[in-house]
């Protein structure tokens, strides 16, 4: 396989993938080899995501440069704390590169990174965690699977509470119903219970199903960082969504009881 990207290759990959160096570009090969590039993900101290700049104590390396039977040692700097870091290991033979090591592991990354989602997608957020740690082994394709369950998740739910809605009911249920089987049909329909995000991506769907009918392993793998970044967005904005819902509650409660107040 050729080079992912610096994402891909140090966030989302479980150990061991070979990956080709042959026809990699100057700058794709020294975001891998030298860190040169930034990666999102959660900082297990500062306890949320950051943005981590990469780089390397050894010197650098270069595409023509023979670089069979060696060892290299990424660190990454959170954005945040500096002193916060995260460490791989990285090994090539044959003109091809593993990541063989790294700090903190996989899954001490993703673990608290899924559990903020609690919140809003209950035990679905157990899912999501699946989908992490089954394209870290290889199997991107149940990965697909998984995020497409947590993206039907949310369509069902918000279905749930639009038929709990009398304006909804009079306004769009039956059509609805005639339109129910396309899912960007339910998503218009159901827009104003969703989370803005994922309104925006709702071509999101079509690819994640793609990928569980029609690609291949390695095919879902390469797309795998995009389909994350895509539900977590979703995720972020539907946290954001009752956020603000909840502001507006509280906001209306002190006015009724400023009212009252004032009549008395």
């Amino acid at each position: 396989m050729t080079l992912p990207t610096p994402q891909s290759f140090f966030i989302d990959d479980g150990l061991y993938k070979k990956y080709s160096l042959t026809g990699s570009s100057p700058a794709h090969f020294s975001s891998i080899l030298n860190g040169n590039c930034t990666v999102d993900a959660y900082c297990i101290k500062c306890k949320r995501m950051s943005i981590w700049q990469g780089y390397t104590r050894s010197f650098d390396l270069k595409p023509d440069q023979p670089v069979d039977n060696q060892e290299r040692n990424i660190t990454f700097r959170c954005a945040y704390d500096n002193n916060h870091i995260m460490r791989f290991l990285l090994v090539i033979i044959n003109n091809n590169i593993f990541k063989i090591g790294q700090y903190p592991s996989l899954l001490d990354i993703a673990n608290p990174e899924v559990e903020k989602y609690r919140k809003v997608i209950g035990d679905k957020a157990d899912e999501l965690k699946s989908a992490i740690i089954l394209h870290a082994e290889e199997y991107s394709i149940g990965a697909f699977a998984y995020i497409r369950r947590v993206f039907e998740f949310l369509i069902d739910r918000a279905e749930n509470t639009a038929k709990k809605n009398t304006q909804w009911i009079k306004a769009k249920a039956e059509e609805y119903e005639k339109r129910k089987n396309s899912m960007p049909s339910r998503i218009e329909l159901l827009k104003e219970f969703l989370p803005q995000q994922l309104v925006e991506k709702r071509s999101m769907y079509a690819s994640l199903s793609e990928g569980v009918h029609n690609l291949a392993e390695e095919e879902c793998g390469a797309f795998f960082s995009s389909m994350r970044i895509g539900i977590i967005a979703i995720l972020d904005d539907e946290i954001d969504r009752r956020r603000k819902v909840e502001e507006e509650k509280e906001f209306a409660q002190a006015q009724d009881e400023i009212n009252k107040l004032r009549k008395n």
